[in-house]
């Protein structure tokens, strides 16, 4: 009985085995344990596989939205730069029609 007890209060596997080996029911017991707890193992790996799978998918789409939101930043600061650009041709062509009119006014 009280090897039963024992069986129960192991939180090894190595006590399990120590305890199997010298009671054939408890090693019966304790191999069902055993493969039972596998396939328990085998869930959690898959579950943390799972969830590690989509970790790594979240991951990517949130690359991928700030790579895109880069590009919009970029291609939005070039508009910018090129219509910097066209204003400041403006100004020069503006500054160019001031001074020859100033040069034609002059007598």
């Amino acid at each position: 009985v009280n090897e039963w007890a024992s069986l129960f209060k192991s939180k090894t596997w190595e006590e399990l085995r120590m305890l199997a080996e010298k009671n054939t029911a408890i090693k019966n017991a304790v191999s069902t344990l055993y493969h039972i707890s596998q396939d328990d193992m085998i869930r959690q790996r898959c579950e943390r596989r799972r969830e590690y799978y989509i970790h790594e998918q979240k991951q990517k789409e949130y690359r991928e939205q700030l790579e895109n939101d880069l590009l919009e930043e970029i291609s939005r600061a070039d508009s910018a730069e090129a219509q910097l650009a066209a204003e400041r041709q403006k100004v020069k062509e503006l500054s160019a029609q001031i001074e020859a009119m100033k040069k034609n006014s002059t007598p």
